[in-house]
């Protein structure tokens, strides 16, 4: 990579690694205007690599400052590399100009990115739980492990926020294996109030899937004695749904270690109903979207078509964000397993969890008057 980004700008100025897969190009004053000098950088990676027998094509995201009042080398590198994430975020392989408008969203996320690290390495991120329930009776089927973080009192940094940057600054690993902790943690202090559940459903990354952490810790739990079968790991549709040999031979790893794999928010990717049959999952999460639509004979149809499917793989499914008993009803009528959502519970700590499930005459706040049809005892 050197030689060629070298032999790419030639005279017009210096390149030099930065660290890793980072390098920093320098160029001469008055020698390559920004858009020459990145696209001279681009095309240095254009030619594929062979290796062997095996051909690869590489890419790159650049990152293109224009220095003026910068305070300090350190700032130039800092403006680069705010230009070059978002070159990243646009799909790479492209070029982004610094926009100095943006430093201080720059400041922000790397304020954001020191907060989470130090959250992660130091258990700063908790676990809330929300139940899943069975369809049939809405008795408690299982939990599920969500990551919450609120780094002050009062401050909430909501997951979808923080959860793809943790992917995206390498601590993916730590979290989600601290996820699982929790969720083991969840099942012992239920099952010791009385309150057993079938299943504790985790959030993975596929990422995770690229290094031995998850599955070392996996191996770890399982020989302490922790019942590693309870565990469900959830991957969306998107990530999970994949012809890659190598992605599905991680994931037959997975269930090797005694764990279920789940597809999550099924219904918002790519796939189709006919490719439920290659995925080594044994459930299947409908999205709020196809849940919501459900009282129309479209939205019915096709809940109908999806169950009808996953039954003939031997599929368990799982209608989630159900916020209405009507939903409730539909999703139970077309023959959905489990249902999850802010009807039931929202997610909370596993304190309050546990002494709502304990208490003598705890039921959902649903008002029963709003049944269709009786759901057969126990509501609650």
């Amino acid at each position: 990579s050197a030689d060629r980004l070298t032999a790419a700008i030639g005279s017009a100025g210096t390149v030099g690694r930065f660290g890793g897969d980072e390098f920093v190009v320098v160029a001469r004053p008055g020698s390559l205007a920004p858009d020459d000098l990145a696209e001279r950088c681009l095309g240095a990676f254009e030619a594929p690599v062979r290796s062997g027998d095996r051909v690869w094509q590489m890419s790159a995201s650049v990152g293109v400052v224009v220095i003026d009042d910068q305070a300090s080398s350190g700032d130039v590198l800092r403006d680069a590399d705010t230009a070059m994430y978002e070159a990243k975020r646009a799909g790479r392989n492209t070029w982004r100009l610094f926009d100095p408008a943006a430093r201080d969203s720059a400041v922000v996320r790397l304020h954001l990115e020191q907060s989470l690290r130090h959250a992660v390495s130091d258990g700063q991120i908790a676990a809330w739980f929300q139940p899943l329930v069975k369809a049939s009776d809405w008795s408690v089927f299982g939990i599920e492990a969500l990551a919450r973080w609120c780094p002050t009192p009062g401050e909430f940094v909501p997951p979808d926020r923080f959860i793809p940057l943790a992917a995206e600054l390498g601590l993916h690993d730590a979290l989600g294996c601290q996820m699982v902790d929790f969720g083991m943690e969840a099942a012992r202090a239920l099952t010791a109030a009385g309150c057993p559940v079938s299943m504790v459903s985790v959030n993975m990354s596929p990422v995770q899937l690229q290094t031995e952490a998850l599955f070392e810790h996996l191996d770890a739990l399982r020989r302490g004695g922790h019942p590693v079968d309870q565990l469900c790991l959830e991957m969306t549709e998107e990530h999970i749904v994949d012809d890659n040999e190598w992605t599905n031979a991680q994931l037959a790893r997975l269930l090797r270690a005694g764990v279920s794999l789940a597809v999550d928010d099924f219904g918002t990717g790519y796939s189709s109903l006919a490719a439920l049959h290659r995925l080594p999952v044994q459930m299947i999460k409908i999205d709020r979207g196809l849940v919501a639509q459900g009282h129309t004979a479209a939205g019915r149809a096709v809940l109908t078509a999806a169950v009808a499917v996953a039954r003939a793989y031997g599929l368990t499914v799982i209608g989630e964000g159900v916020e209405t008993v009507l939903e409730a009803a539909v999703l139970r009528d077309v023959g959905v397993d489990v249902l999850q959502g802010y009807l039931f519970a929202r997610p909370a700590p596993l304190d309050d969890l546990v002494q709502r499930l304990t208490s003598v005459d705890w039921s959902w706040d649903v008002d029963r008057s709003e049944l269709p049809a009786p759901i057969g005892p126990p509501i609650g």
